[in-house]
Formats: C-alpha cells, sequence, structure tokens
C-alpha cells in the first residue's frame, strides 16, 4: 500500500491566504483592497455573532449534493455539505470527514479513515456506514444523480467498520480525490436519501454535517441557514475550531444587475456575487469594501457546439462560426479590462493551459465566409443572413437561466451581431429554465451550450460532462469528433503520470478547439464578489471556484 496525504499546517495557511485575498485579482485596485482586507483579517479579533447577507444573482435550482449540477448551487450548498477531503488552491488534499487515506499499488482500491465524533445536524452520527449509503445511492443509475458522472469510476463501496471505507474502483481514475473533495461528492443523512430529487423543492430537507443548517426556503426570494451550534470538525488548517462565527446567514436572490449593486451600496445585504466589469470602481476603490477575483482553473468560459445536430454536425459551419468575429474587440469592450478572452478550453490558472493555441483560431472572416460558401450556404435572405435549400442558417443558443451571469448574455448577442455582420450565420440566444432546458438535452435539440465546467479533473470532465452529459444521452453513436476527443479523455483519466496527463490533455484541448471545433473558449472562467469591507475572511473555494463556506467568516462591529 502506498499512503497519500495533502498538506501541512504552513502549506494550508498559504492556501487559505490565497482564498481571502481572491488569487488573480484582474486589476492593480483590485489586489490592494483584497490584500488589505486579509490583513485587517489577520490583526483583528474575530467576532462571534450577527447575520450575514448576501445577495445571489441567481437562484439555486437545486441544493441537493446528489443532484446539484449548476455551478451556482455550491455557494449555498456547501454551508451545509461537508466533503472527505479539502483541495486546496496548490493542488493538495487537506483532511476534513476523513483523516487519513491509502492508495493500494495498483490505484484501485482506496481506503479512508473516517474521522470520530462527527454527526449530522439532526444528531444522527456520521461514519463510514452513513457514507457507504450516499455513494451507494450515486452509483445505482436508477436514482439518476447528477453526481455519478464525477463518481463513476467506483464500482464498489465497503464499510468493514465504522471508521473504514472502502472505494473499489472498475478503473484507474487519477481524478478520484479531486472529485471527492467535490460538493456534489458530499454526504446528507441517509434517512433523507429516499427522497431523491424531490430535495431540490425541499431544501429543508437536506440535512448535512456542515457548519449551517438549513431552517427556510422562500421560492424567488430567499434562503435562510443557522449556526449548526454542534458543529466542531472543520477541514485542517480553518481558522478557528468549534461552532460558525456567524449566528445566521440569508441568501437573497437578486437577478437584476442594478438591484444587486444598489443592495450593497445601501447596506441591505453584505456581499454580493457576480459584479459586473463597469460596477468593479465602485468597490475595488472604495475602502468601504472589497472586490475579491476567485480561481481561473476550471475550463474557460465558452460555447460547446453539438456536432451532432445540423448544421453543426458539418465541421465547416463549426470552424465558421468560431473564426467569424474578433473576440478580442468584443471582450475589450464589454468588460474594459476587467476580463480577458480565452484561447484555450482550460482555464489560464490550470497546470494543463495550453498556450500554444494562442493566435491559431479566430478572427478569420475571410476564411470563414470561404468555408460557408463551400458547404452550399451560398444564397441570402432579406435580412442578410446566409441560406441553403430555403433555410437559413440557423444556431440556437440555450444557455440556462440560472447560470447567467458576469455578462455572458451581453457577450454572447456581441458574437452574434458579429457573425451577422461577418459570415450571414443567425445565432440566437434563448434562456430556457433549466427543467425545459434539460428536456431538450435529453432530445438532442440544442445547438450550442455555453458554460465553464468546475475544477472536476479534466480527463472525467471530457468524459463524463462533454461526452456523457452533452451526447451519450442523446445520441446513440457518438459523432466521430466526440468519440476521438472522448478517447484521449478516458486515457487521461487512467493516468496517474503527471507530464504524461498534460500531454494527453493539450492534445485533447487542440482537438476540441482547433481541429473539431467542438468548443469555442469566450473568456476567463473566474468568479467576482465585492463585500463590505467590515466581512472578513470571505472567498473561493478551489474545487467549486464559487464563494466557499462562510465558516470562518465573520462581520467587525
Amino acid at each position: 500500500m502506498k499512503k497519500t496525504w495533502g498538506v501541512g499546517a504552513a502549506t494550508a495557511a498559504i492556501a487559505l491566504t490565497l482564498i481571502v485575498s481572491g488569487c488573480k485579482p484582474n486589476t492593480p485596485n483590485t489586489q490592494n483592497a483584497s490584500a488589505a482586507n486579509a490583513g485587517k483579517a489577520a490583526d483583528a479579533t474575530p467576532v462571534t455573532g450577527g447575520t450575514l447577507k448576501f445577495g445571489l444573482s441567481v437562484e439555486p435550482p437545486c441544493l441537493a449534493p446528489a443532484y446539484t449540477g449548476t455551478i451556482m448551487n455550491y455557494t449555498v450548498s456547501r454551508n451545509v455539505i461537508d466533503s472527505l477531503l479539502y483541495l486546496e488552491a496548490n493542488g493538495t488534499f487537506t483532511p476534513w470527514l476523513a483523516e487519513s487515506y491509502e492508495i493500494a499499488a495498483d490505484n484501485l482500491t482506496y481506503t479512508f479513515k473516517i474521522r470520530k465524533g462527527v454527526t449530522f445536524s439532526n444528531g444522527t452520527p456520521f461514519d463510514a456506514a452513513a457514507a457507504k449509503a450516499n455513494f451507494d445511492f450515486v452509483l445505482d443509475k436508477a436514482n439518476a444523480a447528477n453526481s455519478l458522472g464525477i463518481l463513476g469510476s467506483i464500482g464498489s463501496v465497503e464499510a468493514p467498520d465504522a471508521t473504514t471505507l472502502v472505494l473499489k474502483l472498475k478503473q484507474v481514475d487519477a481524478g478520484l480525490l479531486q472529485s471527492l473533495a467535490s460538493v456534489r461528492a458530499g454526504f446528507i443523512e441517509p434517512s433523507k436519501l429516499a427522497l431523491k430529487d424531490k430535495l431540490c423543492q425541499n431544501a429543508t430537507e437536506i440535512i448535512g454535517t456542515g457548519p449551517f443548517v438549513f431552517t427556510e426556503y422562500r421560492r424567488g426570494q430567499d434562503i435562510t441557514l443557522v449556526r449548526n451550534k454542534d458543529y466542531n470538525w472543520p477541514k485542517a488548517g480553518s481558522q478557528h475550531t468549534g461552532p460558525a462565527y456567524l449566528d445566521k446567514l440569508v441568501y437573497s436572490f437578486l437577478p437584476d444587475i442594478s438591484s444587486r449593486t444598489a443592495a450593497l451600496q445601501s447596506n441591505q445585504v453584505d456581499a454580493i456575487d457576480s459584479v459586473q466589469s463597469y460596477d468593479v470602481p465602485l468597490f475595488a476603490d472604495d475602502k468601504n469594501y472589497q472586490h475579491v477575483v476567485g480561481y481561473d482553473t476550471t475550463t474557460s468560459f465558452g460555447l460547446n457546439l453539438n456536432a451532432g445536430k445540423a448544421p453543426l454536425n458539418d465541421i465547416r459551419v463549426r470552424k465558421a462560426l468560431r473564426d467569424g468575429f474578433d473576440l478580442d474587440a468584443i471582450v475589450a469592450s464589454l468588460y474594459k479590462g476587467a476580463r480577458t478572452r480565452a484561447w484555450s478550453w482550460a482555464g489560464a490558472d490550470s497546470p494543463y493551459y495550453d498556450a500554444s493555441l494562442k493566435g491559431t483560431w479566430g478572427n478569420k472572416v475571410d476564411e470563414a465566409n470561404k468555408l460557408l460558401d463551400e458547404a452550399g450556404w451560398t444564397a441570402r435572405d432579406s435580412d442578410g443572413y446566409r441560406t441553403k435549400d430555403g433555410q437559413r442558417l440557423t444556431v440556437n443558443v440555450e444557455y440556462i437561466a440560472e447560470a447567467v451571469r458576469d455578462q455572458r448574455d451581453t457577450l454572447i448577442q456581441s458574437v452574434a451581431a458579429a457573425l451577422k455582420k461577418n459570415i450571414g450565420l443567425d445565432l440566437q440566444l434563448r434562456t430556457p429554465a433549466s427543467g425545459p432546458f434539460y428536456d431538450l438535452l435529453g432530445k438532442g435539440d440544442y445547438g450550442i451550450y455555453p458554460n465553464i465546467w468546475t475544477r472536476a479533473d479534466y480527463g472525467n470532465n471530457i468524459t463524463s460532462l462533454i461526452v456523457n452529459w452533452l451526447y451519450r444521452y442523446t445520441v446513440k453513436d457518438l459523432p466521430a469528433e466526440v468519440a476521438d476527443v472522448a478517447k484521449l479523455g478516458a486515457e487521461a483519466t487512467a493516468t496517474i503520470d503527471q507530464d504524461a496527463r498534460k500531454k494527453i490533455l493539450g492534445e485533447a484541448q487542440r482537438k476540441l478547439v482547433v481541429e473539431h471545433a467542438l468548443f469555442v473558449p469566450l473568456t476567463s472562467g473566474a468568479f467576482q464578489l465585492a463585500a463590505r469591507s467590515k466581512v472578513h475572511n470571505i472567498g473561493f473555494e478551489p474545487e467549486s471556484l464559487t464563494v466557499g463556506s462562510l465558516y470562518d467568516v465573520w462581520i467587525a462591529k
């Protein structure tokens, strides 16, 4: 057996500092504001009590970990749900509900020693049997759990005693530990598993081991959590032990940009997410506020092109769409330096970021027009759009309404305007709610799905999300281009050596973006928040990339 563990206390402290200071700020003012707040947090004495009011841009569609599919869920649910491990900013793992783990020499058996003394918020003990119940639930395909996508390599789960959990894999999974650090692999009290996806409609039934407890959920308005007074098992390296500092959390749903900004400025809320580029100076340059930028270690935000549906089943149309607009000009005009354009599928802060893709695609309008001519889209209608056999060259973009943030709808509309002008392609943005979108997905009836993939292992992202989620559930046979990429994703997942994985994933990105034009990177995927300066220790979780648990957060008097 080979024993593995994450980081020492010093490294964990460094990682936590990165969270507080916002990792990679995009402007000097943002960096100064965050660094100043981090300094105050280090020097000041934490205050217990109070309510933190958080203005969310999106109402989370489902907070149950097994069914959580939208990244915006994690900001709220992480306060109730703990995981076996915690992924630090430097890529190492810290003890949490697991005290230690061992990996067999063949990388197919993982044995975890479960922390003693942990309970769910209703008093039920958390032990290896409870963990097994949660994993067994996810692995049962009849339950249709979204988290099966990141845990599908697990073949069986054993709990030989209360503190020993054994995961036996069907195949090597180099990203398993990272998956286990996700809120999607977190735990709820086993008796609640029978409610399945009904938990999405009744969050107060979600009983976790976390530092807060759901108490009230008013649809369309807010969700309230109160401190778990018995909590005393934070991840290693946390700034304190025992219950959370705050008495209560109230997340209000404020989708309107100006209303969200005004709520923070008028002290109706203490923090907001999805700060718009034009609002950054309001907070980054004011000592009464802090502006924090998260990690860009996930995938870029971009367009997933459905190669299984016309007209995008023609690679010439996909490449023309990719190259038919000037992304640099659009991003510069819209974000005013607060965002950078993307070149690679992996985020710019990721060790798998492929800098060699820079300049290899995009803004090749003449070539894009030639490709469409070759594909037979030669006629034009009265609005200037290309047609073939009387049909307009139209591609629908289905962007889940609950996931729209950071002016990304405006970004896509700007791309659409450029594509109409430059190559006569009609790109139509639609924003269905998550329910109708999943119906479209199930039928394969979408042209483009815009998103970022969270920081699960990149190999798993390819096989479990791009392939299984976007294609395999909708078409019997994968398009050849997708199968080509899927093979590389599976190879990366089964490869432990990091240099070899980087090479494989580099090839996968080149195929995704350049060779097959299945993904068009647009901008950085990093999240942003703004908060009052009296709010201490607020930041982002490296695994989910969203605002992390508010366990260590406190508010100065």
